[in-house]
């Protein structure tokens, strides 16, 4: 269980940090 919470986590993070990137294009 703490694996499917922690792959969800890390999917959202890589989210964030193409996000970031856009806004710093």
């Amino acid at each position: 269980m703490i694996k499917m919470i922690q792959k969800e986590e890390r999917e959202r993070e890589r989210e964030r940090e193409r996000e970031r990137e856009r806004e710093k294009k």
